[in-house]
């Protein structure tokens, strides 16, 4: 009995997958986040590759390219010696492609689903522990929609409870099961519990500005727009201008000669990249004086939050016509501000941002410097954030729990949420003591995110398990 206690300690029992797209080799890669468990340098087999898929839900029509692997790694195993010798990563195999196999009416209608399997082989993974994101594989996905509709699969069922809000197997003709699982080491263990948050699949799009291209002799009134693709495989860019008079322009520059007051007025061009990612410039010009007409920045929202003791700063702009670029600042007294960082607008209208980083406890201000193309700047209001992460090191157990599970290093008056995966409340708890006890008895079988607020703070203290 010990012994399988101590076997059941060196193995990995929980893991998430995450979705991201990386720039830097113009593909989509995806990692295993170790949740829970980890494997013992000692006990090798629970290192060993088993059984599992991870499925993608893509726009209709989508192309998979080349698949470059990472892990699992061919291996060889010495039973004598105990040493593990990894060598060549290889490729997950797809399982299976439906096209128009989707359910008309089904929430996946114009979506294809593309199922993958880790090899299983003599493969193994690395040394795992809690916290580690390990890339599995990266492939590239042919997108002119700049990434739009492309995710992982929502299970319906995790390790046999039923997910609410999960993509419908019942919407796939044939029944075909396209739920994410993945099982490690030897004998194996089912260890999937959802999908990552943090997870980003949109390709970055192009950097532009926009200048005049003006002469005197002869008189003419020109624009031209500077872009840099976001990334490495985001060329070759497209222009589309449009302006007074049903102008019309597909060149990145152009110019009017002898202009009149006819040609004043917007001008917006559309600069889209070979992913399918558009970037908005709009601004009022004087044709005949060759200048900006000043146009109103507009800011409608700047607020400031804090979540697991990083502080998450939000603002929306309904008119970013002149736009260049916003200039966070930050201050400890209110009165001189330092800038942070520097955040380029996305042009045209109605945009939202959000920017986050850890600061140090305390209060600290923030404003925004919106710097329009004729380089003048206004600011907005100043907003306030305090941050006190004293309590971060909130302890859980028994983890697995039956029905009752304590929280200790607490503060009284805070509050309890148990959320599930899907990220709906399923329990709160007014917190009385430093050891809080929580009954989890009413609540079905599963995984949930424990979180403690205290004030505006919002620790996400980890993941309980429910038998």
């Amino acid at each position: 009995m010990l012994l399988m206690a101590i076997e059941s300690k060196a193995s990995v029992s929980q893991t998430q997958y995450r979705l991201v797209y990386d720039s830097s080799i113009c593909a989509y890669s995806v990692y295993m986040i170790i949740v829970a468990g980890s494997t013992n340098p000692a006990t090798v087999l629970n290192r060993k590759a088993s059984t599992g898929q991870l499925s993608f839900v893509v726009p209709a029509g989508t192309v998979f390219g080349l698949q470059t692997p990472n892990e699992p790694k061919l291996g060889s195993y010495n039973a004598g010696t105990g040493i593990l010798t990894r060598t060549t990563p290889m490729p997950w195999t797809t399982a299976s492609y439906i096209g128009s196999s989707i359910l008309a009416g089904s929430s996946l209608t114009g979506y294809d689903l593309q199922a993958f399997t880790p090899p299983t082989s003599n493969t193994w993974y690395p040394s795992l522990n809690v916290g580690d994101t390990v890339l599995l594989f990266s492939i590239k996905i042919a997108t002119s929609s700049c990434g739009a509709g492309i995710r992982l699969f929502n299970n319906n069922t995790i390790q046999g409870s039923a997910v609410t809000g999960g993509d419908p197997s019942s919407a796939i003709t044939g029944g075909g099961d396209f739920n994410n699982g993945l099982n490690v080491g030897s004998p194996a263990i089912q260890t999937y519990v959802g999908n990552a948050g943090g997870s980003s699949t949109i390709p970055s799009p192009a950097f532009a500005t926009v200048s005049t291209n003006c002469t005197t002799s002869p008189s003419a009134f020109g624009l031209t727009v500077v872009s840099t693709p976001g990334s490495v495989c985001a060329s070759p860019l497209t222009y589309s201008w449009t302006g007074p008079g049903s102008f019309t322009s597909s060149n990145p520059s152009f110019s009017i000669n002898s202009p009149t007051a006819a040609n004043s007025g917007t001008y917006t061009v559309v600069v889209k990249d070979a992913n399918g990612c558009i970037i908005t410039k709009a601004a009022g010009y004087n044709a005949i004086a060759c200048s900006l007409i000043p146009l109103p920045l507009q800011l409608s929202s700047f607020t400031g939050t804090i979540e697991n003791c990083t502080t998450s700063l939000s603002w929306k702009n309904t008119d970013e016509g002149n736009l260049m670029y916003y200039e966070l600042q930050n201050s400890i007294d209110g009165s001189k501000f330092e800038p942070l960082n520097r955040i380029y607008g996305k042009g045209g209208l109605t945009n939202e941002y959000n920017y986050e980083y850890k600061a140090e406890n305390g209060r600290r201000f923030y404003r925004l410097s919106l710097v329009g193309m004729n380089g003048k700047s206004i600011y907005s209001n100043v907003i306030s954030v305090f941050t006190n992460c004293g309590n971060e090191n909130i302890s859980i157990y028994p983890n697995p729990t039956q029905d009752i599970v304590n929280l200790a290093g607490l503060n009284s008056g805070e509050i309890i949420e148990i959320y599930n995966f899907m990220g709906q409340l399923v329990k709160s708890q007014l917190v009385n003591n430093t050891v809080e006890q929580v009954n989890l008895g009413s609540i079905s079988s599963g995984n949930y995110q424990i979180i403690v607020l205290n004030g505006k703070l919002r620790i996400k203290v980890g993941i309980v398990t429910r038998k």
